[in-house]
């Protein structure tokens, strides 16, 4: 009997002893850790997620006064665009399709248009990036200038609900562009827009079909 309970002290204590190293281990990678979270940014070793939108907001005057001569002062991993006051593309680091395509919309070779509901997302999406609401709506009136825009009615919300497309966002854009009698629709997104009943074509396929056309 004694030796038995002398045997459970002692798996008390190793559990004790394992437990205690154990929150001592986890306290200190913890606070290593935060240590590097906090000092690495000062560093530069770790960079805020933010980085580049802070970066932009800063140099946004040198940016309008360069020109095209931006590359250096945009910073590494953001793709840009610079456009004349008619809307051309001019140069930029944008993909080769998504260029070609503002290229082709810019010079009239086809009618582009975007839906009301898109240009409120688009604004959303520049202002968490730009963090500049003159930039930002600079930035739309742009859009303005290349694209028609296309207002989304009630019954194209009420068509979509019974549509097969899954994700009613995709649903009410496909309706939208059937009633106003767009061709096509373009997007990276194909996945779930394969019940669309009209053309849906990626950016590469688009211009590949608007360059044998000409």
């Amino acid at each position: 009997m004694e030796m038995k309970k002398r045997r459970q002290k002692t798996l008390t204590g190793l559990f004790l002893k394992f437990a205690a190293l154990f929150c001592l281990d986890t306290f200190g990678i913890g606070m290593f850790c935060l240590v590097f979270l906090v000092l690495s940014p000062m560093t530069g070793f770790t960079l805020p997620a933010n980085y580049a939108e802070l970066q932009l907001t800063d140099h946004t005057e040198e940016i309008k006064a360069a020109g095209t001569d931006v590359e250096a002062l945009i910073p590494d991993g953001c793709r840009y665009g610079i456009y004349d006051a008619a809307g051309r593309f001019k140069t930029g680091t944008f993909s080769a399709d998504a260029q070609k395509l503002f290229l082709a919309v810019s010079n009239r070779q086809f009618c582009g248009v975007l839906t009301a509901k898109s240009i409120t997302d688009i604004f959303y999406i520049l202002r968490r990036s730009l963090h500049n609401d003159a930039l930002t709506k600079e930035c739309i009136h742009k859009l303005f200038v290349l694209f028609d825009i296309a207002d989304t009615f009630a019954v194209d919300c009420q068509i979509a609900l019974g549509a097969e497309t899954k994700d009613f966002e995709d649903a009410v854009m496909i309706e939208t562009a059937k009633r106003i009698g767009a061709d096509c629709i373009i997007t990276r997104n194909l996945r779930d827009y394969t019940a669309a009943e009209i053309p849906v074509y990626s950016p590469a396929d688009f211009i590949s079909r608007l360059t044998e056309s000409e």
